[in-house]
């Protein structure tokens, strides 16, 4: 037994849980809700003060038919029972029911009155912050049924985990808590605690001195960003985190989940590399236009549109890729690579794919007829 404990230590978790596919398979589970309860306890500093003591999972996959396709799923949605709380609930026997309202899919507690949203975001959104309100506007609303008192409204905890610096003007702090507060006396007043959202820019964190990075309440972000850091594969490592690699490991002998982490680091990869990719064309092109039109500025112009031509280009065959990985919609739209609505449009074609459509569909990406068909047969394997 001692021999397997030891092999697992040593043992090289190839796919980091900072992404999300490895980040849902490790803290979502039934078996895992300890390491949950753990985390996040130590981001929103609940284990010396009324901690977290169970949590119950919701169905986080909401139907494009309940939102607007500008909606996203709510990621890793998760009803926190307060250690408060738990004598009144076991006293009134609450029961688990299910939102009527518009037939939304989401279980949950009750007498909780706490909603946990955690996502985490590798690619720089258009605009964080509308976006975070988006989502939490989107929690609130259906987080009452038909009927219900405003006074059952749940406490709602946004966590959003930043693989980019948001605050660029401050880089010696990562962790941010936003909720509301009067702007003169700083009172929350009867706000107090109904909203809190988190920004944890692991982005910078990652660039703290070693010292730093191994302060105790920033554990969970260390083994985020490395499972493999010697701290976790000693013999004095604390079970949680002995648990946490167990499973990472266990969810590597899986082959969909290998193809899934391998597929998601391709996309975040290409992404940090995008910019560089649509310098090169974009120079290129423009030294080509600068020679046809015969004027100095027609490299600079060219460099624009050969950006945009490039990112329009990739973003266009990333997403045929996705969906031909069946990846969700919503997923798609997260990494922006297009316009939503041009998303919607590919969609709209695939679901019955046939040569007139693939023109209209061209006319829509203003994009070659004959680019876009070699890039449906390359990635579908079907001639139109």
């Amino acid at each position: 037994m001692t021999d397997i404990k030891d092999s697992m230590n040593q043992s090289i978790i190839r796919y980091y849980p900072k992404y999300d596919t490895s980040f849902k398979n490790l803290f979502k589970k039934e078996a895992n809700k300890n390491l949950l309860i753990d985390l996040l306890n130590d981001i929103l500093d609940y284990s010396s003060n009324n901690p977290i003591i169970d949590v119950q999972f919701l169905d986080t996959e909401i139907n494009d038919d309940f939102f607007e396709s500008k909606t996203k799923r709510l990621d890793s949605l998760v009803n926190v029972i307060r250690k408060n709380y738990l004598d009144e609930i076991k006293a009134k026997n609450t029961n688990i029911i299910k939102f009527e309202d518009k037939n939304l899919p989401i279980i949950a507690i009750t007498r909780s009155n706490e909603i946990i949203n955690i996502e985490i975001q590798v690619h720089e959104a258009e605009n964080t912050y509308k976006r975070s309100l988006f989502y939490t506007s989107s929690v609130i609303t259906h987080s009452l049924k038909k009927g219900d008192s405003y006074n059952d409204l749940p406490k709602i905890v946004m966590i959003n985990f930043l693989h980019y610096n948001l605050f660029k003007n401050n880089n010696d702090k990562f962790y941010w808590n936003f909720s509301l507060h009067d702007k003169i006396t700083k009172t929350e007043e009867g706000f107090e605690g109904l909203l809190n959202i988190y920004f944890i820019e692991l982005s910078k964190y990652e660039k703290l001195e070693q010292q730093e990075k191994l302060n105790k309440k920033y554990l969970w972000y260390l083994f985020m960003v490395d499972p493999n850091n010697q701290l976790f594969c000693e013999k004095e490592t604390p079970q949680k985190f002995v648990q946490a690699r167990e499973t990472l490991l266990s969810l590597e002998t899986n082959v969909r989940y290998c193809e899934q982490c391998d597929f998601e680091e391709k996309l975040t990869d290409r992404y940090i590399k995008n910019m560089e990719y649509r310098e090169n064309i974009g120079i290129e092109k423009g030294i080509v236009i600068g020679k046809e039109q015969g004027i100095v500025i027609g490299k600079e112009q060219g460099i624009e549109i050969g950006r945009e031509e490039g990112a329009k280009l990739t973003g266009i065959k990333t997403v045929f890729k996705m969906f031909y990985s069946n990846f969700s919609i919503d997923t798609i739209n997260d990494f922006m690579l297009l316009d939503t609505s041009e998303v919607l449009e590919i969609q709209k074609f695939l679901n019955n794919p046939n040569y007139e459509s693939l023109k209209q569909l061209a006319e829509k990406l203003n994009i070659s007829l004959e680019i876009l068909k070699n890039i449906y047969e390359e990635k579908f394997n079907i001639n139109l």
